[in-house]
């Protein structure tokens, strides 16, 4: 059953982050229209490494430790919200075509600052401060052990973490790609409204944390 763990993660990790219903998922996404595809796969790589010891945390039952802290969650809500509210602002700051593209209309796309090293760190922290994703892996490995198709042995907990991170980097590396492959359909004015729905999701998210934060304080 071992030899089933490493792919069951990469399955539970690529299916899990198809849908674009996360902050991280909206910054890749906005990295892509945006042709910073370094920074784009900096993020998607960052979240990966982190969401992929969450799971390998809650393999080896972190997720019932973490319940007995009675600070940990309005601590990690707390600052997920920080961060999020900090960089919403800034993406919609910068919602707008910039100075070169309205001096320019043809000017290319993904002139911003921000590679890999930088996506890399964000994608990582934004994900890293959200431990409740522990919580989220513990019901999926509950429900694989509870079928069977995988046991606790040695090395188990690595296999499914890498193969968590894995399937998470693909499906990104794939969401680039296609955005790579069809960049030149998407004209400055999608990318700039895509901008503005960009930054008020990841508003939406740091309100959304803030909300969970004064729920766990009660």
């Amino acid at each position: 059953m071992f030899g089933w763990t490493a792919p069951l993660g990469f399955v539970f990790g690529f299916v899990g982050s198809v849908p674009v219903a996360g902050p991280i998922a909206v910054l890749v996404l906005c990295s892509g229209l945006e042709r910073r595809f370094r920074n784009g796969l900096g993020i998607a790589m960052g979240a990966a490494v982190a969401e992929g010891t969450y799971a390998l945390l809650a393999f080896w039952g972190f997720g019932t430790l973490l319940s007995g802290l009675p600070w940990s969650s309005a601590i990690s809500h707390g600052a997920s919200a920080s961060l999020l509210l900090v960089l919403g602002m800034h993406l919609l700051r910068r919602a707008g075509p910039s100075d070169e593209e309205r001096e320019s209309p043809s000017a290319p796309l993904g002139a911003e600052s921000g590679g890999f090293g930088s996506g890399l760190v964000l994608g990582f922290g934004v994900t890293a401060l959200n431990p409740t994703l522990i919580a989220t892996w513990s019901m999926a490995i509950t429900m694989l052990h509870t079928s069977e198709l995988i046991i606790d042995s040695e090395g188990s907990a690595l296999a499914f973490g890498a193969g968590a991170a894995l399937g998470i980097g693909g499906w990104f590396a794939i969401l680039l790609g296609l955005l790579y492959r069809y960049r030149e359909r998407f004209t400055q004015g999608f990318v700039a409204s895509s901008r503005r729905a960009a930054a008020w999701l990841v508003l939406g998210f740091g309100l959304y944390f803030a909300w969970l934060t004064i729920t766990d304080l009660r």
